[in-house]
């Protein structure tokens, strides 16, 4: 009988997770359980899988499900995730072939061709899907991982970001900071990621005397940074009452936010300060800085991959549902007020 991965894991008291990582030669572990993994290996007469080579026709399918438009390769978060996905299966020695699924198109002939392009895994970049749409391609029958969602029931190995605690951890940095009246920017799309953070900015207010004197700063924005931008243009217009501070869905959503709030003639942070979300390039280059909660892509796409290479190798029983959370990146968008109001 073949020795494999979960044989080592059970031998030496490791997960299968940290035993094929140990056995493909990468990171995420320490060097001394590398060893003590390989050694055990070579004790059972363990055989490793002979990886494919770059000529034949086996890849890993990073397959990019599109219905609103947020997933467009001008969206420098996921353009960035692709790449960490494709650095780190290059690590193994696999090819990664991304392919684009539109939900306006015939979703049967789409996944027939995935069905039959001798794909050995996916990963599926989900941020605009449902369940519904993600038991579709769970009917196809190749191993893989959902990636960027995310529910508590789902029957699928899993990575994405703990969106809502993101949020409620900016808005209590807020909170810390001497704001009482937080608003939001909120992308007005049907997204799992987006109603998260939402929901994680409602907790945080929670610790508020008057919870409500913020959530009425809640502002539905449409996707498009140039839209983002008049609807915010025609808001301020009506020189509306602002919040001290707002919180983003994004950074995409907040960059042209904070330009209508300096073209209206407002000082940011001193009149009003403002947290994104993401990390991408442009908050870093904005005028000031913009404070965001960053998400690692290089996580993300390391877990991702090794996810799929676990599903691959051993099909364990049970699936892992993990969740990376962001962390504050202070820069030059937040001001401490003088009075603490809570």
């Amino acid at each position: 009988m073949a020795v494999s991965a979960k044989t080592i894991a059970k031998e030496l008291g490791l997960s299968q997770a940290t035993v094929s990582l140990a056995l493909r030669n990468m990171s995420g572990i320490s060097e001394d359980t590398r060893k003590k993994v390989l050694e055990k290996a070579s004790e059972l007469g363990y055989h490793k899988t002979v990886v494919p080579s770059a000529d034949t026709s086996h890849f890993i399918s990073l397959v990019i499900y599109r219905k609103y438009g947020l997933m467009g390769s001008d969206n420098p978060f996921f353009t960035l995730l692709a790449q960490a996905i494709d650095y780190e299966a290059k690590k193994a020695g696999y090819q990664v072939l991304t392919s684009y699924f539109y939900s306006d198109q015939n979703i049967q002939d789409q996944l027939y061709a995935l069905k039959n392009a001798a794909c050995i895994g996916i990963i599926l970049l989900a941020t605009e899907m449902s369940d519904k749409d993600i038991a579709l391609f769970q009917s196809v029958g190749i191993p893989m991982v959902v990636l960027d969602r995310n529910t508590p029931e789902c029957n699928y190995d899993s990575i994405s970001i703990n969106n809502s605690y993101g949020t409620q951890y900016a808005t209590e940095y807020l909170i810390h900071m001497g704001h009482t009246r937080i608003g939001y920017l909120h992308c007005d799309i049907d997204i799992r990621n987006f109603h998260e953070r939402t929901d994680g900015y409602h907790r945080a207010l929670a610790r508020l005397p008057h919870p409500e004197e913020s959530a009425r700063f809640l502002i539905n924005l449409p996707m498009v940074q140039e839209e983002i931008l008049l609807a915010m243009d025609a808001w301020l217009a009506t020189n509306p009452e602002l919040p001290t501070a707002f919180i983003a869905d994004n950074d995409a959503t907040a960059s042209p936010c904070v330009f209508a709030l300096q073209k209206a003639g407002y000082r940011i942070p001193e009149d009003v300060s403002i947290i994104g979300f993401d990390y991408i390039p442009l908050s870093k280059i904005m005028q000031p800085p913009l404070t965001t909660m960053a998400v690692s892509r290089e996580q993300l796409g390391r877990h991702a991959v090794e996810f799929l290479f676990r599903r691959i190798e051993d099909n364990p029983e049970g699936t892992v549902c993990l969740q990376v959370k962001p962390i504050l990146t202070e820069r030059g968008t937040v001001r401490k007020l003088d009075h603490i109001g809570i």
